[in-house]
């Protein structure tokens, strides 16, 4: 099994992107670049980006280039490295952080604002502050930039007004660097770039690699696939795999294809709600399928449910040496699988 990485179509996104806007792109590649392989893609796209964004700082060290790379993942002492490269930018969001660099070397650090979501950053009222202890007291550390995260976008009211604010407390510091709030989702809508026309950034992930925008014309750059192990025949009525569960309707050809639950292969998470819940979930499970695999484009049934590692399919009609198309998603799929980049 493999998962093919279309280098056209990643490039193609970033296009779009760029199309889009004017400001610059920040290349969110954390999580192993969103499963997609954090050397592969950065290798790709490091000549058209203007940086790249991280979580953790130890990943930063994977990434060839010389273009800034923001960990954004705030400065603390589980994570943080004195040996840093000159063009890696902390995160910081609160002054404690400060007490844990160097003041014999010099950083440039990206303030983290929370403007309502509650997890990162610092508040807006306490802002001012941080800066001022920053240049009075600290003048090893350059300010390079300070960011938000808009965390509803689905809410466009809530979205607009948390733009708002983020304008309203950045406002008095136009002469920072890099100022910037749009991300994926929230680049898809212009109403959210023009009342973020004071940004002159954005930070883009599941745009780029097509985990959304696609009646945008965004793509998916990803395809899980895998080759037959071996076929077989059952005759009607036949029962097939654990339990029992599957009976074939009639005399079938099957195939045992390398993939299963340990790839993430009908990985479900479970949550129990009450029966009429678990009636439409098994419902909609049963018309709207998530998992699939597919030949030639044309989904091919799963028989019975993924195993551990192999799940059977019925194949009946197809001949010949076989390629399947595997419905997984890299953020969820085993990071073992082999990645191929393709042009």
């Amino acid at each position: 099994m493999w998962c093919e990485i279309s280098k056209k179509d990643l490039l193609n996104n970033l296009q779009l992107i760029k199309n889009r806007t004017e400001k610059k792109v920040i290349a969110v590649v954390k999580a192993n670049a969103y499963g997609c392989g954090l050397e592969g893609i950065t290798s790709i796209i490091e000549p058209f980006v203007d940086g790249f964004a991280i979580s953790d700082i130890e990943d930063a060290y994977e990434i060839e280039t010389e273009k800034d790379i923001l960990i954004l993942t705030p400065v603390s002492q589980d994570n943080f490295c004195e040996d840093i490269k000159d063009n890696m930018v902390l995160t910081i969001d609160d002054e404690e952080d400060l007490e844990l660099l160097n003041k014999e070397r010099s950083y440039r650090v990206q303030v983290f604002v929370d403007t309502g979501m509650n997890r990162f950053g610092i508040k807006g009222s306490k802002l001012p502050r941080l800066l001022s202890i920053i240049k009075e007291q600290y003048p090893n550390i350059i300010v390079d930039g300070i960011y938000t995260h808009l965390h509803n976008t689905s809410n466009t009211k809530y979205t607009l007004n948390q733009i708002e604010l983020f304008r309203e407390i950045v406002e008095p510091y136009n002469e920072i660097k890099n100022i910037h709030c749009l991300c994926s989702s929230s680049l898809l809508s212009d109403e959210f770039l023009n009342r973020a026309d004071f940004t002159n950034s954005v930070r883009v992930g599941n745009l780029l690699y097509g985990y959304i925008g696609q009646e945008q014309g965004f793509k998916a750059v990803y395809s899980y696939k895998c080759k037959m192990l071996k076929s077989f025949y059952v005759c009607r009525k036949s029962y097939v795999g654990y339990g029992n569960r599957y009976r074939s309707r009639r005399d079938s050809k099957m195939a045992v294809l390398p993939v299963g639950a340990i790839h993430k292969l009908g990985f479900i998470k479970d949550i129990r709600q009450n029966i009429a819940y678990e009636t439409i979930k098994v419902g909609y499970r049963h018309f709207f399928p998530r998992d699939y695999i597919s030949y030639k484009g044309k989904r091919v049934r799963i028989v019975n449910r993924p195993n551990m590692d192999t799940t059977t399919v019925d194949i009946t009609g197809l001949e010949g040496s076989l390629v399947f198309e595997v419905g997984l998603s890299p953020i969820l799929a085993d990071s073992s699988i082999k990645k191929i980049y393709i042009d």
